[in-house]
C-alpha cells in the first residue's frame, strides 16, 4: 500500500475532520473514499462521452416498447408486476438498486 502526503491549510483540515467525524471514520478513510469516488465519477464521464460520440455517429433510438419486443420481454415484464430490491451498504448508508423480480 502506498502512502501519500497532502498539504492542507487549517480551515480545509477542520472541514475534513468534521466530515469524517459525521461518518464516524478517520480523515484518511474519508479522503480515500472521496478519491475513489472521484475516480469512478471520472470513468463514468469518460464512458458517457464515448457513448455519446458513438451515438452521434449513428443517432438511432428505440422506444422501450421496441426494446422489450426485440428481447421478447413483452410477455414477461409488466410495470405493476415488478418489484425492486434495494440494499443499504454499511460503508456509506446509501441505497443501491438490487435485483428486479416478477411478483406472483
Amino acid at each position: 500500500m502506498a502512502l501519500i502526503t497532502v498539504n492542507l491549510n487549517d480551515e480545509a483540515l477542520k472541514v475534513l475532520e468534521e466530515c469524517a467525524a459525521r461518518k464516524d471514520i478517520s480523515v484518511s478513510e474519508f479522503i480515500r473514499r472521496a478519491v475513489l469516488e472521484k475516480l469512478e465519477d471520472e470513468e463514468d464521464i469518460r464512458a458517457a462521452n464515448e457513448a455519446y460520440a458513438e451515438y452521434l455517429k449513428n443517432p438511432v433510438t428505440y422506444s422501450l416498447e421496441e426494446i422489450k419486443a426485440e428481447l421478447g420481454l413483452n410477455e414477461i415484464v409488466h410495470g405493476e408486476d415488478i418489484a425492486c430490491c434495494s440494499q443499504e451498504t454499511e460503508e456509506d448508508g446509501l441505497s443501491s438498486s438490487g435485483a428486479y423480480s416478477k411478483l406472483a
